[in-house]
């Protein structure tokens, strides 16, 4: 039986955080990866040699001894290492309100993360129905994609320029926006460039009224600091973060918020050596590109260069690892079920034939992916990736680099 997409509604330790994300397939085969290298995303250590057995969609059992009665599906991985899948913390699927360009992030974004590794995205600011239509297909085994978790609409001001935002005046009518946001399911409150100083102090009051973690770029009509003493649980991009003041960088390091440095937007070495003195100060960093639509940026390997950036940052690659990985799944609230290679969590891994911990490289070495149970081998993945015909689907971003960028993917600050 395949079951639906459906709203999840966890505990968090800022409040209720509220998380869209499919079950997918609900059946009874089993599924067994054998002799494989299993690494531990606390440690970097590696488990040679185990034995996973998943049924359905989650991990059952992890041992050194054979599966005893053999499971119905067999993959050798002898010589292989697996991790938990990668998420990557911040995209845009539906930048657009036009139905029309919406065929491409179904036929083209979503399987290109996929066959890439990435089986969690949050989606931070997109068409709402869209999202949410998208979530209950793939639940429904309708559409190949990851696991999606999403803010919808964006906070925005009046002047706003994009198209997948709330345009907001009146602080009075924040909280009421904010309500509708959670009643759809949210599990954030995304803030964008534009909001005046008013609506934004409405938005941090209402969302520590209701609740719920809002963040995202530290508007134009505030700095860091006010947006940070305001209570802004997430900043995106290290918006408006001057990498020389190591007073504000210690504060976001002792308040422990969650930042994603989208190194891959602008990697120079203020922007590299910033995001490094954060995660020294204490802040969690999480992995995230805006693809595809921030910066045309390409779903084909983004998240990996992301990781790759942090290294040439200072992170080591375990902890580069873990932005996508434990901190991104602790951030949405999802560790108890996601990323970790254990019995009881589900079953979302990555199969890889080089251990990333000791070179970040071989987090191109895809040798299979496991999202909810599925195994897509490497021609399955290959597959996936010549029928996303990104290059064809997404010149702006995956091919010719002197092609027209939509005018609605023009973003962002950093």
């Amino acid at each position: 039986m395949r079951g639906p997409g459906i709203l999840l509604v966890e505990a968090s330790a800022r409040g209720k955080l509220f998380t869209t994300i499919p079950l997918g397939p609900q059946y009874s085969q089993t599924l067994a990866i054998n002799n494989v290298g299993v690494i531990d995303m606390a440690t970097g250590q590696v488990q040679e040699s185990q034995n996973i057995l998943i049924n359905g969609n989650s991990i059952v059992s992890m041992q050194s001894e054979a599966i005893n009665p053999g499971a119905e599906n067999n993959f050798d991985a002898t010589g292989m290492f697996v991790m938990p899948g990668l998420a990557d913390m911040h995209v845009h699927l539906y930048f657009s309100n036009n139905p029309a360009s919406f065929a491409t992030t179904d036929n083209s974004v979503l399987p290109a993360l996929l066959a890439n590794g990435v089986t969690t995205v949050q989606d931070l600011g997109s068409n709402c129905d869209a999202v949410k239509n998208t979530v209950q297909r793939i639940g429904q085994s309708e559409l190949l994609g990851p696991r999606i978790f999403t803010t919808c609409e964006m906070l925005d001001g009046e002047d706003s320029r994009f198209e997948t935002v709330k345009r907001l005046q009146d602080p009075e009518a924040v909280e009421s926006e904010v309500q509708n946001l959670m009643a759809q399911g949210v599990n954030k409150i995304k803030v964008h460039l534009r909001p005046s100083r008013p609506v934004f102090q409405a938005i941090a009051a209402a969302c520590q009224k209701n609740n719920i973690m809002f963040g995202g770029h530290v508007p134009d009509s505030i700095d860091a600091r006010e947006a940070v003493d305001q209570g802004m649980n997430f900043i995106e991009h290290m918006s408006r973060i001057p990498p020389d003041d190591a007073n504000l960088t210690q504060t976001i390091g002792e308040k422990q918020l969650w930042v994603t440095g989208t190194l891959i937007q602008g990697p120079s070495q203020s922007r590299l050596g910033l995001a490094n003195n954060l995660r020294i100060a204490g802040a969690r960093m999480l992995a995230g590109t805006d693809t595809p639509q921030g910066r045309g940026l390409c779903p084909n390997g983004a998240t990996h260069t992301e990781l790759k950036l942090m290294v040439k940052a200072g992170f080591t690659p375990l902890q580069a690892l873990q932005t996508a990985t434990t901190n991104a799944y602790e951030s949405l609230n999802m560790l108890s079920q996601l990323g970790a290679i254990e019995p009881g969590k589900m079953a979302d891994m990555v199969l890889l034939r080089g251990n990333p911990v000791e070179n970040i490289d071989n987090i191109d070495a895809i040798a299979g992916v496991v999202v909810n149970g599925t195994l897509h081998d490497n021609e399955a993945l290959d597959k996936m990736l010549s029928d996303a015909d990104v290059v064809n689907k997404l010149p702006f971003a995956c091919g010719d680099k002197n092609a027209t960028m939509p005018r609605a993917a023009a973003c962002c600050s950093v």
